[in-house]
């Protein structure tokens, strides 16, 4: 199947419609303005894809209910960027994850406030280049730390 322009048939993307079609998919395309990939589901969780000079590239979308018009586009647009702007969106990618494994090792204020302050520059940076997507779940992460760091303060 193919979802095009955020629509699949008469089905429009974002709707309880296009989320029941999602439970029975196991792929689809996808083709947005800033290029096309195809989505897979492994084990409940989606995954973007397209080779790109005979190299494979990949993001993880999440459960269904990530895959939303935004994460369609931003897929496409991440998939199909040129291999400097593939190398840099990974490198935000890595930069983002080291931060957060870091902050769950390491619970003293001073290195938490360190922490979260990088997250909001990264999610900044995310925000400022249009990327919603990685924007909301730096920000969904920031929330975690917090409830984790009053959390073991109570203890």
């Amino acid at each position: 199947m193919e979802v095009a322009f955020g629509r699949v048939g008469d089905i429009c993307v974002d709707t309880p419609e296009w989320f029941n079609w999602l439970k029975f998919q196991p792929s689809f395309r996808a083709v947005e303005v800033g290029g096309e990939c195809t989505f897979t589901k492994s084990n409940g969780y989606w995954l973007a894809k397209k080779c790109v000079g005979g190299r494979r590239r990949q993001i993880n979308v999440g459960a269904s209910a990530k895959v939303t018009r935004v994460a369609i586009k931003e897929a496409c647009h991440n998939l199909n960027l040129s291999d400097g702007g593939w190398w840099e969106f990974l490198d935000c990618r890595k930069k983002s994850k080291e931060v957060a494994v870091r902050s769950r090792i390491h619970h003293t204020s001073e290195e938490f406030l360190v922490a979260v302050k990088n997250l909001e520059r990264i999610q900044a940076l995310a925000k400022s280049r249009g990327e919603d997507v990685i924007a909301r779940e730096l920000s969904e992460t920031i929330k975690e730390f917090w409830k984790l760091k009053t959390e073991s303060l109570l203890y």
